[in-house]
């Protein structure tokens, strides 16, 4: 048995593959490297790829739809049997409705559907234009960030828009908690994918 550094240890444990010697410690390193040394659980993806919330201006009409389906249609039409491959938002109710909300609704009509297979596409199957908005993907491209809406605009912000859906992406919400979990927090206010 080899009596070795913390250091040798540290490079038989990071090359698995390589052949080394049995190492040993002293009892006043193992707590230390229990935690510098624990391999993190593998990702595990969440049962739902994405969820769709349907709004009326700012406020949330019917359920979170949660998206497990690779394809999946949201149309205006009044089908009350929702499957897990369309969403028939002409169904859902809201007493707070007013003239300017029911009229953009009678045009969402064949609706989009959204596939998820390479990568997230959008396919507008309705004969008006579909606005799609991401903070995220504005701000790697240098374009304007409230795009539609802002101070340039009539609408300050999307919950000014009479209805509007938002597609919140599962699996890269859940790999950031799952890294921000590895990571040692010193409050537990501190943010997570969610904030």
């Amino acid at each position: 048995m080899y009596s070795g550094t913390l250091e040798d240890l540290e490079c038989v444990l990071a090359n698995p593959s390589v052949n080394s010697r049995c190492i040993t410690i002293p009892k006043s390193l193992d707590g230390r490297l229990q935690q510098t040394h624990q391999r993190p659980p593998p990702f595990r993806h969440p049962k739902s790829w994405a969820q769709i919330t349907y709004f009326e201006l700012n406020s949330r009409v019917g359920e979170v739809f949660k998206l497990v389906n690779q394809s999946i249609t949201v149309d205006g039409y009044t089908d009350p049997s929702n499957s897990d491959t369309r969403i028939c938002l002409g169904q859902l109710t809201n007493v707070n409705r007013n003239g300017t909300i029911e009229n953009t609704r009678m045009h969402i009509g064949k609706g989009i559907q959204l596939d998820n297979k390479d990568h997230i596409m959008i396919i507008n199957n309705s004969d008006m234009p579909v606005f799609v908005q991401s903070k995220n993907t504005n701000l790697m491209m240098n374009m304007p960030l409230g795009k539609g809406w802002g101070e340039d605009y009539p609408r300050q912000d999307v919950t000014s828009t009479p209805c509007w859906l938002e597609l919140r992406l599962n699996v890269p919400l859940a790999y950031i908690d799952q890294k921000m979990k590895q990571t040692p927090r010193t409050n537990m206010n501190e943010p997570n994918s969610m904030t």
